[in-house]
């Protein structure tokens, strides 16, 4: 059982690179303060630093560092939520060479279980790559589990259903993670929408080289390129965001990681409206 008698609420989280733990960090503590500030506590909501944007999930190096063995942090509090941490390298690892197999959904499986045991209120899986294990996770546990994506996915279809090409194009830097992106996306879309995927050439093995530059740039050169007959980018992977932040594209490019935490906390807070900062 959660805390959610004592006003607590938890979230989980399955990453699959330690780099993108306080990323989720910084971005639950700013909305889950934002949203106690603006109800009956009125308090000044925190500013977490942005790190969404500057995000370097080490896609490649952290899966190394890391290990296959998975990792739980203990509960971190950040005001009115806490967050329950699992990284687990292997995912990615295993998902990149022989695809989201019937061991990778029951390792995520068991991530999940073993952090609604700790009281999670909702779980986030963070890696894109591995989102499809989401609907054979939530079956489960009795609480919400939920694909990092899925809230962007919604934002492109709007996008791109009122723009003028009606087209959202994908980029990654992984054919593992292009996959999973572009079903989602055609299947939020719905029809009279284009979905178009392409992984950007050269951009994971000039990170695999430590040659960051090289790896944003040529992130920024697709944006650019395919920004020309699309409504909206979708960044399919938070360690592509640095390479698109601040960049004066002609249309949004759009990351997953702060979509992904509002959209936890709003079903965590369905789940138990009567937390004190809900």
């Amino acid at each position: 059982m959660s805390d959610a008698a004592a006003g607590t609420m938890r979230i989980g989280f399955v990453h699959t690179a330690p780099a993108l733990t306080p990323t989720f960090e910084d971005l639950l503590a700013e909305y889950s303060w934002s949203h106690a500030s603006d109800g009956a506590a009125r308090a000044d909501g925190v500013e977490a630093a942005d790190r969404a944007d500057r995000a370097d999930s080490a896609d490649s190096a952290d899966r190394a560092d890391a290990g296959d063995t998975a990792e739980t942090a203990g509960s971190v509090s950040h005001g009115p939520a806490e967050a329950l941490h699992v990284v687990d390298a292997w995912l990615l690892r295993t998902a990149l060479a022989t695809g989201v197999d019937a061991r990778v959904h029951e390792r995520v499986r068991a991530h999940v279980r073993h952090l609604a045991a700790l009281g999670a209120d909702a779980v986030l899986i963070t890696c894109s790559s591995i989102g499809e294990t989401v609907s054979s996770a939530a079956d489960e546990v009795s609480i919400p589990v939920l694909r990092v994506d899925a809230a962007m996915a919604e934002q492109a279809r709007d996008l791109a259903s009122a723009g003028v090409y009606h087209r959202i194009a994908a980029l990654a830097t992984f054919t593992s993670t292009l996959g999973p992106t572009q079903r989602l996306l055609e299947a939020v879309a719905g029809a009279g929408i284009e979905v178009t995927a392409d992984v950007v050439a050269g951009a994971a093995d000039a990170k695999a080289a430590g040659d960051a530059a090289g790896h944003d740039a040529a992130i920024l050169a697709a944006a650019q390129r395919v920004a020309t007959r699309a409504d909206v980018i979708v960044i399919a992977q938070a360690s592509m965001a640095a390479a698109v932040a601040g960049a004066d594209l002609t249309v949004p490019a759009l990351t997953s990681p702060r979509g992904g935490v509002q959209a936890v906390l709003a079903a965590a807070r369905r789940v138990h409206p009567t937390l004190i900062h809900s």
